[in-house]
């Protein structure tokens, strides 16, 4: 690799990690060449990228992009996924690639401005893919919405006397829907940047 190409390499890898809602770095070796293009199939589909890397080129590619953390992860064979999509989804896509060839080990990664370690990688890999938990927390807000309709349509067959503990019961609900939809958007928030904003 001439001079040319290695500032090519550096100025691609610092836009990768510039454009990543999460990294994961893994040690590859013993991956065969068919066994990295499937990995990297999956990881399409999760809107990411595999890349095994030169260490020292990577170093300096971090160092343009203003990220110093990968620099302790860059010991030995590695290579890095780039999560532009779903986290979660990448997360899984390496663990159940992992479970069938037992080739890869994980060594460190970050999601947004949070350290990820072992247990947190397999955690974010258990959590349901973006799709899914939107539609959990939409299912929770539309039983809210149902709730409160409810509410109010007792409120209207209670007799003067009992207006208060209506209005009481109104209340509640409404609080709790409300709760609920401002949980709902932050979940979503959430997923959609992959776990969080990358720190810059």
């Amino acid at each position: 690799m001439n001079r040319e190409e290695k500032s090519a390499t550096i100025q691609e890898i610092a836009a990768q990690i510039e454009g990543a809602e999460a990294i994961f770095a893994v040690d590859y070796r013993g991956i065969s060449v068919p066994q990295a293009a499937e990995l990297r199939g999956k990881l399409r589909e999760t809107d990411s990228s595999f890349r095994i890397v030169k260490n020292r080129l990577t170093k300096i590619a971090a160092e343009q992009a203003g990220d110093a953390r990968l620099a302790e992860l860059l010991v030995g064979p590695t290579a890095l996924t780039f999560v532009r999509g779903d986290t979660a989804a990448a997360a899984k896509a390496i663990t159940t690639f992992n479970k069938t060839h037992d080739v890869l080990t994980y060594k460190g990664g970050y999601m947004g401005e949070t350290a990820l370690d072992e247990s947190g990688f397999q955690a974010i890999a258990k959590l349901p893919s973006h799709e899914v938990l939107i539609g959990q927390f939409a299912g929770i807000v539309a039983e809210a919405l149902e709730a409160q309709q409810a509410a109010e349509g007792r409120a209207q067959d209670f007799t003067l006397d009992d207006r208060a503990l209506a209005a009481t019961d109104l209340d509640l609900v409404d609080a709790e829907f409300r709760f609920l939809v401002i949980l709902a958007d932050a979940v979503q928030q959430f997923v959609a940047g992959g776990g969080a904003a990358r720190a810059r």
